[in-house]
C-alpha cells in the first residue's frame, strides 16, 4: 500500500469516525517496525482517541506514543523490542518484551489494569494500578504505582526486580 493511499484511507476513516461517532481500533498483524511507526504518525494526525490497539504475531522494535491514550492495548503472540507503550488497560499474552533502546528501559503504563499471561518481560518498568499475571517470567523488572489500593497478583510466575505496590500476592 502506498503512502498516498494510506493517507487517503486515514482521511476517510477520520471523516466516518467524526460523522457517525464511531470507535476506532487498529490491529497490526505480522507488522514490521516501519508499519507501526508510519501508522503512529497517521494515528496522531487523526485527532480522535483510539479505542484499542492490538499487536498480533509481530516481531518489531517500536514505541507507541499517541496523543490520546487508547482504552485497550493488547500484545499477542509477539516478540517486541519496546521503548514505551501505554493504555488504560494492557493485555500481554504469549509474548516476549525486551529492551529496545540500549539507553532507556522499556516503560509500560497501564492506567487501570494489566494482565500478563504466558509471557516474558525483561528489563521493563511497569507503572500500574492493578496487575494480574500467570505463568510468566519477569526478569529485572521495576513495578510501581502512585495510587493507593494498588495490587499485584502473580500465579506460577518467576519474578526478579523491585515491586512497590500496596497489596501483593504470590500463588
Amino acid at each position: 500500500m502506498s503512502h498516498n493511499s494510506l493517507l487517503d484511507d486515514f482521511v476517510n476513516i477520520h471523516n466516518w469516525i467524526t460523522r457517525y461517532n464511531l470507535n476506532l481500533s487498529v490491529v497490526f498483524t505480522e507488522a514490521t517496525t516501519f508499519d507501526i511507526e508510519e501508522s503512529e504518525l497517521f494515528l496522531n494526525q487523526l485527532g480522535v482517541r483510539l479505542d484499542s490497539i492490538i499487536i498480533k504475531d509481530t516481531e518489531a522494535d517500536f514505541t507507541i506514543e499517541l496523543d490520546d491514550t487508547p482504552h485497550l492495548v493488547e500484545i499477542i503472540n509477539s516478540e517486541i523490542k519496546l521503548d514505551s507503550i501505554s493504555g488504560v488497560h494492557v493485555n500481554i499474552y504469549n509474548s516476549r518484551l525486551v529492551r529496545g533502546n540500549p539507553l532507556d528501559r522499556p516503560l509500560i503504563i497501564a492506567f487501570n489494569s494489566i494482565n500478563i499471561e504466558q509471557s516474558t518481560l525483561i528489563e521493563c518498568d511497569l507503572e500500574i494500578y492493578k496487575l494480574v499475571s500467570s505463568n510468566s517470567i519477569f526478569r529485572d523488572v521495576d513495578i510501581s504505582v502512585d495510587e493507593a489500593d494498588s495490587s499485584a497478583k502473580f500465579s506460577n510466575c518467576e519474578v526478579s526486580g523491585s515491586i512497590s505496590v500496596e497489596n501483593i500476592e504470590f500463588d
